[in-house]
């Protein structure tokens, strides 16, 4: 079984250094982003996916539909378990002040061990990976099979928060380090050792 992960284009979000976390945010694609979008289309091209999610989020959404209507994709199933994590009382904020407040959070999470701080109001760690790893099980149940492939838009920071749990060869350390870029492509299979990651933000994973 293998598991493909996109994260949507650039946003409108992204360009505007908005934090937008929450499903109802108004932020979507920019032309740039579709073009990141259809880029990302081509990488997965002749593959046969059994299973194909995403997020509800707009950005992750118009994603989905370029991916499918390029890469001739089965239709999509939306999942809130892959929308991105909650920052809660920052959502909508910009200024450099609530960045650095969200790096301080990142940095207690993989580099000081507190899995359970969050922004008021948001999610911790915990969270985060405990329902990104009920989509993953789910999702594998529906689509069993060895020769499965399933593939899922979703968010650059719910995919570095979850997978350094999930992925048996990715520590948090490296996801810190190197963060998913707009529409890049992660993919992981499984293996004697557990679910392995094999691509990380395009890149193979030796």
């Amino acid at each position: 079984m293998k598991f493909y992960f996109i994260r949507h284009g650039e946003s409108e979000a992204n360009t505007l250094m908005v934090l937008s976390n929450n499903i109802d945010s108004p932020y979507g694609l920019t032309e740039k982003g579709r073009r990141q979008a259809e880029n990302a289309a081509e990488k997965i091209r002749g593959i046969g996916f059994t299973g194909f999610h995403t997020s509800p989020v707009p950005r992750a959404l118009q994603t989905a539909d370029i991916l499918k209507s390029i890469a001739g994709l089965p239709d999509y199933q939306v999942d809130e378990r892959l929308t991105e994590y909650d920052v809660g009382e920052l959502d909508g904020k910009s200024d450099q002040q609530y960045w650095d407040l969200n790096d301080a959070l990142w940095r207690d999470w993989f580099f000081r061990g507190l899995h359970e701080r969050s922004h008021p109001g948001g999610e911790n760690l915990n969270d985060i990976v405990g329902r990104f790893r009920e989509w993953m099980d789910a999702a594998a149940a529906r689509h069993n099979g060895s020769d499965a492939n399933i593939l899922a838009v979703s968010h650059g920071g719910v995919l570095n928060a979850a997978l350094p749990f999930l992925l048996n060869n990715i520590t948090g350390d490296f996801s810190f380090h190197n963060p998913i870029g707009n529409a890049s492509l992660v993919a992981a299979e499984t293996s004697p050792d557990g679910l392995i990651c094999t691509i990380w933000n395009d890149k193979k994973i030796k």
